[in-house]
């Protein structure tokens, strides 16, 4: 006889996308077995929002359980809903993309759609255990803002680098257009170096930011650019755990959780 399902924690699973996102509410219990309580789509806007915060408090029926949400670290658009969050006191985790696809590949979970990455997260959010995210400072934030204009500019670069070269490559030239790419590069290798000393100024001014972007850099081939790229884009190193917080906590802890 199959023994009674008791849940002994909740994991949230969410699947983030720009103007929706896919919800699967788990449950846990104690012998490690998961079940799927509920699954649902939301508009990425406060309303759907407001209405994923219902959905979630109907669904977890057993308030004095503990509840996990996860999500990945997705371009900007999982910040709205993570802050939101974090502001009621839930604990939200926040990982990068790779560790939850690593994951997600270790489930067996081959069917790429959002639906299923959501049940993955929730099912991720019900076995491990995983540091509470915390929101970027108003002056990480900016940083990041700049790092992101860096690498765009640069992108852009290349981009009209490679239509400048294909266009004296043609056997006809518009000396029209080529002095436009010209006059443009020009301009963006300016912008691209006003970033960079924004960006190094940035790093200098706050000693914390100086300090682990010194270390870093001691590695031979790393320079600024890239540690400030990966500080703003971990929120400080809080997106890696630690070795000994990698862990997958054993279901008869998850009371204490």
């Amino acid at each position: 006889m199959q023994a009674v399902f008791s849940a002994v924690k909740y994991g949230v699973g969410v699947d983030m996308g720009k103007d929706k996102f896919y919800a699967s509410l788990s449950a846990i219990d104690q012998g490690g077995r998961i079940k799927i309580k509920a699954t649902h789509s939301f508009a990425n806007t406060a309303k759907g929002i407001t209405e994923f915060h219902r959905w979630v408090d109907h669904h977890a029926k057993e308030k004095r359980l503990p509840l996990y949400y996860l999500m990945e670290a997705t371009g900007v658009y999982y910040e709205p809903l993570a802050l939101s969050l974090h502001q009621r006191g839930a604990h939200v985790c926040v990982v990068l993309p790779q560790k939850a696809k690593h994951y997600l590949k270790a489930l067996g979970l081959k069917t790429k759609t959002d639906g299923v990455d959501a049940q993955g997260l929730a099912t991720m959010a019900c076995q491990q255990w995983l540091e509470a995210w915390q929101p970027l400072s108003e002056a990480m934030y900016k940083l990041r803002q700049l790092t992101r204009q860096q690498i765009h500019l640069q992108e852009v670069k290349t981009q009209m680098g490679n239509q400048l070269m294909n266009l004296e490559l043609s056997i006809y030239t518009s000396p029209e257009v080529k002095k436009q790419l010209t006059k443009l590069i020009h301009e963006l290798e300016k912008q691209i170096t006003e970033c960079e000393k924004l960006i190094a100024k940035a790093v200098n001014d706050n000693p914390e930011w100086k300090r682990k972007v010194e270390q870093i850099c001691a590695i031979k081939g790393v320079g600024l650019l890239t540690v400030a790229n990966l500080i703003t884009e971990t929120n400080e190193f809080t997106l890696f755990e630690n070795q000994p917080q990698r862990r997958t906590v054993p279901v008869g802890q998850l009371r204490g959780v």
